[in-house]
């Protein structure tokens, strides 16, 4: 039966007990870890070169969902490809843009495509948008 020995060299039972042989283990492991400086570098390059990669956006991305988008992936695509609405000014009235509107399709509905929306304040967009529902009613 091999000594159980605590990892922090008492034996107070509180922290997990290790055998001999794992500290050993652990001990030749650590040595390991201490790489030589070309090794550290390559390890370096690979984590900067994933860190700095560009995003995959588009149909490169895996996650690319197309034209099966969501409300909030149709919104991010409009916002990633056009900039934010508030660095516009609203097609109706020129004030500073709150929201991205959707101008070719019922309010509650969405689109793929990011040429759909217009930038709207938030008054223009909720008249617009109260506007095409007195229009479907007609």
């Amino acid at each position: 039966m091999p000594v159980i020995v605590c990892p922090e060299g008492c034996e107070c039972g509180r922290h997990r007990p290790r055998t001999a042989e794992q500290r050993a283990r652990a001990a030749a492991n650590l040595s390991t870890w201490n790489r030589t400086p070309e090794a550290r570098a390559r390890s370096s390059a690979r984590i900067t070169a994933r860190i700095t990669a560009a995003p995959l956006v588009g149909p490169a991305n895996p996650r690319w969902s197309g034209d099966e988008v969501g409300k909030q992936g149709a919104h991010d695509r409009v916002k990633a490809l056009r900039g934010p609405a508030s660095d516009r000014l609203c097609v109706e009235c020129g004030h500073p843009a709150d929201h991205w509107s959707l101008t070719t399709r019922p309010p509650g509905t969405w689109s793929p495509n990011p040429e759909d929306y217009d930038p709207r304040c938030a008054s223009c967009h909720k008249l617009f948008d109260n506007e095409w529902c007195s229009r479907e009613e007609d």
